[in-house]
């Protein structure tokens, strides 16, 4: 009998796992209790930059306050230096900053350089920022959106939502302990909030079941494209299948999109890349490093591209069944590839077999 790898046991190899306890499962008949959405964070950023606006320098005190935040305070602990958020917003906000400012714009490069544009929006935009918390205090979306979350995890019982912190970040959201989403972007995902929402959501539960390190860069591509590509299921899906809303939407999207169909290409490449790995294990942090340098967009319009072959090919259910296992994800995409035969790239037993290597070094 398959056993459900959502319920295996993990070895956490990661340096900085989630710090917190996995989410309690008791009755499934019973609703999730206690909805939990924070504004301290962003209504702090609207207190502090309205000083920053005048020319005036926040006290420590308050700095600390803004990163007391639940939002702030997870974004710090996970990825974000305080330095650089603090350089940024002043350089966003305050007037004497413009010169500074306008040269940052032009030096930074990559996936760095959307923040600071984002925080001169933030500060053209304030009035709207404003609207929008009143907006989504008013609105109840947090059932709709778990229900969303529902479709692509596992049938068991849930006994609380999960937390929810709105900030100014910048143009992305994640799901981490708590939800942090930037209410600009939200704001941007306003014909799918529910979905959109839904997607961060997915994250947070699935992460309770598989902790992952960002410095392992063949774990962290593996996990991404899985995690990233089921997720998309729930808000990418309700336009990309839609005939109407794709071309309404298909524009703005144009970048996934592009992406998306490279997706064969980058499959053959990731394939080579882990048969390499195989071959040469004392290479394993170089092409590991090549394996995330050719992965667009965190994962998501490749793993969202497998995702499609492994429901159209083998069906939901089987994908839903190995949502804790993102080892088991390219073994699915494998089968289901093999079954069009031949006529979009699949994955070589050697490459596999790296892969159930990794598998069982890294979960009992």
């Amino acid at each position: 009998m398959r056993k459900n790898p959502f319920y295996l046991s993990l070895i956490v190899f990661s340096v900085l796992i989630l710090s917190h306890p996995l989410v309690p499962f008791e009755k499934a008949d019973e609703k999730p209790r206690d909805i939990h959405v924070d504004f301290s964070g962003v209504e702090k950023f609207l207190e502090l930059t309205a000083l920053l606006e005048k020319d005036r320098e926040p006290t420590q005190e308050q700095w600390d306050d803004l990163f007391a935040t639940p939002g702030y305070k997870i974004l710090v602990l996970r990825e974000f230096n305080k330095n650089f958020l603090i350089e940024r917003f002043k350089l966003a906000f305050m007037p004497s900053k413009q010169g500074e400012r306008d040269a940052k714009l032009k030096e930074e490069k990559g996936f760095w350089a959307k923040f600071l544009p984002h925080y001169i929006r933030a500060k053209n935009q304030r009035k709207l920022i404003e609207s929008q918390i009143a907006e989504l205090k008013a609105l109840n979306f947090m059932e709709a959106a778990l229900k969303e979350t529902r479709k692509f995890l596992p049938d068991v019982p849930i006994e609380e939502y999960p937390p929810l912190s709105f900030v100014i970040f910048g143009p992305d959201a994640r799901g981490y302990m708590p939800v942090v989403v930037d209410v600009l972007y939200a704001y941007d995902q306003r014909d799918f909030l529910v979905s959109f929402i839904a997607h961060e959501f997915h994250h947070y539960y699935r992460n309770q079941y598989f902790p992952y390190s960002q410095d392992q860069a063949f774990i962290w591509v593996i996990d991404q494209i899985q995690g990233e590509g089921v997720a998309d299921q729930i808000n990418i899906g309700k336009w990309f299948f839609d005939k109407n809303l794709f071309t309404k939407y298909a524009e703005k999207n144009k970048g996934y999109l592009e992406w998306y169909a490279k997706s064969p290409e980058i499959i053959r490449e990731m394939g080579r890349l882990f048969e390499e790995a195989a071959d040469y294990p004392e290479k394993k942090t170089e092409l590991g490093q090549q394996l995330r340098a050719i992965i667009p967009l965190s994962g998501h319009p490749t793993g969202f591209y497998m995702a499609n072959i492994i429901i159209e090919q083998i069906g939901k259910d089987i994908l839903i069944d190995d949502i804790g296992n993102p080892f088991a994800f390219f073994r699915l995409y494998k089968q289901a590839a093999d079954k069009k035969g031949g006529k979009i790239p699949t994955f070589s037993e050697k490459a596999i077999r790296f892969i159930q290597d990794l598998e069982e070094r890294y979960i009992r």
